[in-house]
């Protein structure tokens, strides 16, 4: 083996071990928070289930879908209800779904922990590929360890960490379709470093599935590959047409290094950093190809789907027949939620640097208010979103240095093919324009930033690391700090945004999570701060709707809740606002019908959650809001045994209108409209109607505690005492002035 072999394999072999380091830790914390510290990688969410109907459909030969399980996100077309997502997270199921039923509604945490492995291997070929465009030095154990770094601070410093936060279709989507075109760019990259049939189909079967995830970030590569197929034509053409111009390369011309034309005078070839390929018309049409294979199956799918070619008919969605603000929205802007005239809000919202809120409580940092709307134009929807520049600051000071010496005019032969990097970069700039010009902000939407910033980051990062030894010692030691303190910034900022949207902000946070997770912050408040806890109020009733993460206490602790911005969500419960903790013990042979659990209003206007016996051991849970011509709501079906005691959480509230239960830890039902009327019946029916007199098993009541709720009226009742010894002493020394 010759000397310089034996380099490049020991430099692979650092490298590696430097990129396995950083992605083994940083799964382990993507994987922690997608479970919420629980490790079950099995657990069933609200609007997680998309993607198995999708699949379940494709396996019987149609696109539409049963209209139950998408919801409100259902898009209706005549008789059929369509998903409006991508098919390539469904189709990734099938193998699983095809075995077997037991998985369905519960694989979204394992998809999305694949797809961040996908993500993290990609991202370690980039970083090797764009290394070798910059620079030939061999690795060193100083490079391996800031690969390493590198790559944590790509895995938990970045959106890829927020996205764990809640593990449902939305952040599945974005997650799937950041993995997928950094997997496209790395073939496109590959490509264009050194032209072959197989880099090209592989850039062409990534682009394809990442367009199919999410569109608009798939866009990136194909729009990439699309300019590279143009110009290749465009010389071809015109050396056919013996038009031999200052853009034209001609094939004797020698590659100054790394397959890239030298940076001589001119020409858009050169400037692009393309390729040196033959021209011919075999080239054109299989790059043009390339690029056309994704948009015509994109079309084609939306085609037979909602008969438009790129349009979604959001005006018959579920939602938009529920919701008046998103039927004005689109009134407004012609039937579509995007438009040029949303550009400036985009822009403003996920660039600005001020967008974090520093908070007292843990993690000491919290979403900034909504989105300032630029121009008078009416939005859908602004959700909880901070920006780029605060989220992945490393990312955009590397992104800066990668971007100026990927586009600049003139380099040294040595990093001239840096400019191998310009189309994708390009590209991916491509991939963000989706969510700058859409009527809707949210945090996740900052995924569609990644390829880029993943792109132009690590064209900084390796092009410093390159150069660093030219630099002053001064220069060195201010670099290293600051983009150190960048760097561990960023990961404060997305664990601390991702821990507090998944156990306080997002609408499926189970309240034991809640409740731990506000109990951790108010504990750790009292230690570091004591006194007054900051944004609790106590009143009779629940007060208007605080800001989001204001706590609110109803009465002597009769509920604690907690605001996520848009309604109070309870943190805890007593008996007196509807919360029951019970033993259950299901019989042997009960009788058919619905057995009583909890039971609640008058004669003709009742509240019924009960047990509903299907056979083989298995029941459901049932609740019926007599009234208002409302059916029976059913639950997940769960297998019991008889004579084994279970422990049954549930919740009557009518204060936030809410029906809650929970078997052991699963979730087993959720319905709304509870009637304000008490005392409520544990396992017996006094009034009557389609259910059982008595439960035919056994039902004991265990005790509800409200600790958290406790401690904090404890601690506003010590300070109203200290504000009131402090008066009363002030009172006192007044008098006694006075007097003397």
């Amino acid at each position: 083996m010759a000397p310089g072999d034996e380099q490049l394999r020991e430099s692979r072999r650092k490298f590696t071990i430097g990129w396995a380091v950083g992605t083994v830790v940083s799964t382990v914390c993507f994987a922690w928070m997608i479970t919420g510290g629980t490790w079950d990688f099995f657990q069933r969410n609200l609007f997680a289930n998309f993607y198995d109907v999708q699949a379940r459909a494709l396996f019987h030969g149609h696109w539409n879908v049963p209209a139950g399980p998408l919801s409100i996100e259902g898009i209706r077309e005549g008789a059929k209800t369509y998903m409006y997502y991508g098919p390539v997270p469904a189709l990734l199921r099938m193998p699983v779904l095809l075995v077997t039923h037991r998985f369905d509604g519960r694989l979204t945490q394992c998809s999305m922990l694949v797809a961040f492995v996908v993500a993290m291997v990609f991202v370690g070929r980039l970083s090797w590929r764009i290394r070798a465009l910059i620079t030939t030095a061999p690795v060193s154990c100083t490079d391996t360890v800031l690969v390493a770094c590198s790559m944590v601070a790509v895995g938990v410093g970045s959106q890829f960490l927020y996205l764990a936060s809640d593990a449902v279709i939305y952040h599945e989507a974005e997650l799937w379709g950041a993995a997928l075109a950094l997997g496209a760019f790395d073939f496109v990259l590959a490509f264009l470093i050194e032209p072959s049939r197989r880099t090209l189909a592989l850039s062409c079967l990534f682009s394809t599935l990442a367009i199919l995830t999410r569109g608009s970030v798939g866009a990136g590569p194909v729009v990439a590959i699309g300019v590279v197929g143009c110009a290749h034509g465009l010389v071809t053409l015109r050396r056919r047409l013996g038009a031999r111009k200052a853009t034209d390369v001609p094939a004797a011309e020698a590659l100054a290094t790394h397959g890239v034309p030298d940076t001589g005078p001119g020409g858009l070839w050169r400037w692009l950093g393309l390729p040196d390929i033959e021209p011919g018309a075999a080239w054109t049409f299989g790059l043009l190809a390339a690029a056309a294979v994704p948009i015509v199956l994109y079309v084609a799918i939306n085609e037979v789907k909602f008969h438009t070619l790129v349009s979604l008919p959001l005006n018959k969605q579920v939602f938009t027949s529920l919701n008046l603000n998103r039927r004005i929205t689109l009134a407004d802007n012609g039937g579509s939620l995007f438009g040029l005239k949303f550009i400036p809000t985009g822009l403003l919202q996920y660039v600005r640097p001020d967008a974090l809120r520093i908070s007292r409580l843990f993690p000491f940092l919290a979403f900034p208010p909504k989105a300032t709307v630029l121009g008078n134009v009416h939005y859908d929807t602004r959700d909880f979103s901070s920006s780029i520049t605060d989220t992945m600051p490393v990312f955009v000071a590397l992104g800066v240095l990668g971007l100026v010496g990927i586009f600049r005019r003139k380099s040294n032969r040595d990093r001239a093919s840096v400019r191998t990097l310009r189309l994708p970069v390009v590209g991916a700039a491509v991939g963000t324009v989706g969510v700058f010009a859409i009527a809707f902000v949210a945090n996740r939407y900052l995924a569609d930033f990644l390829p880029l910033l993943v792109l132009a980051a690590l064209a900084g990062f390796h092009l410093l690391n390159a150069s660093w030894q030219t630099l002053r010692p001064s220069r060195r030691r201010v670099t290293a700090v600051g983009l150190g303190v960048l760097a561990l910034f960023g990961l404060w900022v997305n664990v601390g945004l991702a821990l507090v949207y998944q156990r306080e902000l997002r609408p499926s946070a189970p309240i034991s999570m809640r409740e731990e997770f506000v109990s951790f912050q108010q504990r750790l408040d009292a230690d570091l701060f004591g006194g007054r806890p900051p944004e609790v109020t106590r009143a009779a009733v629940l007060p208007r709707l605080g800001p989001p993460g204001a706590l609110a206490i109803v009465g002597d602790c009769a509920a604690l809740n907690q605001s996520d911005g848009n309604e109070w969500q309870a943190v805890e419960r007593s008996e007196s606002a509807g919360h029951f903790r019970l033993r259950v013990v299901f019989p042997a042979n009960g009788p058919g019908g619905y057995w009583p659990v909890l039971v609640n209003g008058t004669l003709g206007a009742g509240d019924f959650l009960t047990v509903h016996p299907l056979g083989g051991g298995r029941v459901e849970f049932s609740y019926l809001f007599e009234g208002l011509h409302q059916g029976w709501i059913n639950g997940t079906v769960v297998h019991v045994v008889a004579g084994r005691p279970y422990t049954l959480d549930a919740v009557f509230d009518s204060r936030v209108n809410q029906v809650i239960v929970h078997l052991g830890a699963e979730g087993v039902l959720s319905a709304v409209l509870v009637r304000g009327t008490r005392p409520i019946s544990v396992g017996r029916n006094p009034l009557g109607g389609p259910v059982l007199a008595r439960f035919p098993g056994r039902i004991d009541k265990l005790p509800v505690s409200t600790p958290t709720c406790s401690a904090l009226l404890r601690r506003l009742d010590a300070r109203r005492a200290d504000q009131s010894g402090a008066a009363a002493r002030a009172g006192s020394g007044t008098r006694s002035n006075t007097y003397w």
